[in-house]
């Protein structure tokens, strides 16, 4: 596991809907945070989120755990949440992380983008 830069945009290979100013902005705040992560209501999008290269020795420490959730490390760095209000500036937070496991769900965002 690597990364050449500094920080990197890690998004789920099943989220089709990624907003690029939203990505623009989440970039341009992350500042001295190790990560950057949209949170609407209480629901957080670790896999749509920026990460620090820093954040890798403490990733790669929950995989050998066998701890699958990115989650779990966020009480030891500093994280900086983007907020839905935040978000709504750019899209649709009920929309903007949608994902793709189902053929419901394949037609449910076929029709958010072929109305």
């Amino acid at each position: 596991m690597s990364i050449s830069t500094q920080a990197g945009f890690f998004v789920a290979c099943d989220m089709p809907r990624i907003n690029r100013q939203l990505v623009r902005y989440m970039v341009n705040i992350k500042g001295n945070h190790k990560a950057v992560v949209p949170a609407v209501a209480d629901n957080i999008e670790p896999l749509h989120a920026i990460y620090s290269r820093s954040c890798l020795k403490p990733i790669r420490h929950l995989i050998d755990s066998q701890r699958y959730q990115v989650r779990l490390f966020y009480d030891s760095i500093p994280v900086r949440y983007v907020t839905e209000d935040e978000i709504r500036t750019f899209c649709c937070p009920s929309t903007a992380f949608l994902n793709i496991n189902t053929p419901d769900e394949f037609a449910k965002i076929k029709s958010l983008i072929n109305p």
